[in-house]
């Protein structure tokens, strides 16, 4: 786990599946290829359910890198070994550490049990329960 503590200048959010249409547009912070490979991942297993289906327009869209700024709320990011978006956690990390955002990133797994992207959401298993109550701990603190 990383976490970097710096007053929250907004609600916490938690980042799933690269639904970041509605971040603010602030000034751009970084270049846009920082998680190119994860907006064009989410792009092309989402391709069916985009307008476009997929468009370059669209994969700007769903690249949260660039629309990151230090106004940008306090993050839970977490994934696993077997997370297709696991590329994708570390270069978020350190772009909110890098601007002073409060977040924390936690990798699961290794332990023996085969995870995946919605791991958390198999309410027989102990990584997941253990991801689920981190995530509570880290949001109740906003409350």
């Amino acid at each position: 786990m990383q976490e970097d503590a710096h007053p929250p200048s907004a609600h916490p959010l938690l980042l799933s599946r690269g639904d970041v249409d509605a971040l603010p547009l602030r000034k751009r912070t970084l270049e846009p290829t920082i998680c190119d490979s994860f907006a064009r991942t989410t792009s092309a297993l989402m391709a069916d359910y985009h307008p476009e289906g997929g468009s370059e327009r669209e994969l700007d869209l769903v690249n949260v890198a660039p629309h990151v700024t230090d106004a940008f709320p306090p993050a839970y990011i977490m994934t696993c070994d077997g997370d297709f978006l696991h590329d994708a956690a570390e270069p978020l990390a350190k772009l909110l550490r890098k601007l002073g955002v409060m977040h924390e990133l936690h990798i699961y797994g290794g332990i023996g049990e085969q995870l995946g992207h919605v791991f958390h959401c198999n309410m027989k298993s102990e990584e997941a329960r253990r991801c689920n109550d981190d995530e509570c701990r880290f949001f109740k603190r906003f409350l």
